[in-house]
């Protein structure tokens, strides 16, 4: 195991990277207005990155084209069809209505893509890293299979959730 810090302090990630070849896949769910991750695996490892995040901020990205990092628009989901996202100005967006102070936030429709379409496009997906700001329970089931899954999970932000993370964590 190669267990390393890449990214920066806000948006680093701890990955090993024994468990990620090189020409491999990565899906990078919910970039938000940080891509410092993704930037330091393509240059370590060699990799394609598929960034998915419909938030504003992250819809800058789509001018910047850089090298290795494929950049969807979309909410990752476990569902296909359009989504109602909550815009944070002081941070990422969420598609959770409950997440506190939600419902009185400026809103937008999003497209959602399924997880599981993309990782079923991609065979050589080596890493699936998902800061989805509240549609984690929803979506992470649909990493089964791949080597090493990365998770956020936003329970401090939505104490109505707690147990269902442990149950679906069990199972």
């Amino acid at each position: 195991m190669n267990l390393v810090r890449l990214g920066s302090e806000q948006g680093g990630w701890w990955v090993d990277l024994d468990s990620v070849p090189p020409n491999s896949v990565v899906i990078d769910g919910g970039v938000g207005a940080d891509l410092s991750f993704s930037f330091e695996l393509v240059r370590i490892k060699d990799v394609t990155v598929i960034a998915v995040d419909p938030s504003e901020v992250s819809l800058e990205y789509l001018a910047l084209r850089p090298p290795g990092i494929v950049f969807l628009p979309y909410a990752l989901r476990a569902m296909d069809g359009p989504v109602t996202m909550y815009h944070n100005p002081l941070g990422s967006d969420t598609a959770d209505r409950e997440m506190p102070g939600a419902r009185e936030r400026r809103t937008y429709t999003a497209s959602g893509i399924r997880l599981y379409d993309l990782v079923k496009a991609n065979p050589a997906v080596s890493l699936v890293k998902l800061d989805i700001e509240g549609s984690e329970l929803d979506v992470y089931q649909h990493c089964f299979g791949v080597p090493q899954v990365l998770i956020e999970f936003h329970t401090i932000q939505m104490p109505h959730m707690k147990g269902l993370f442990t149950l679906a964590l069990r199972d």
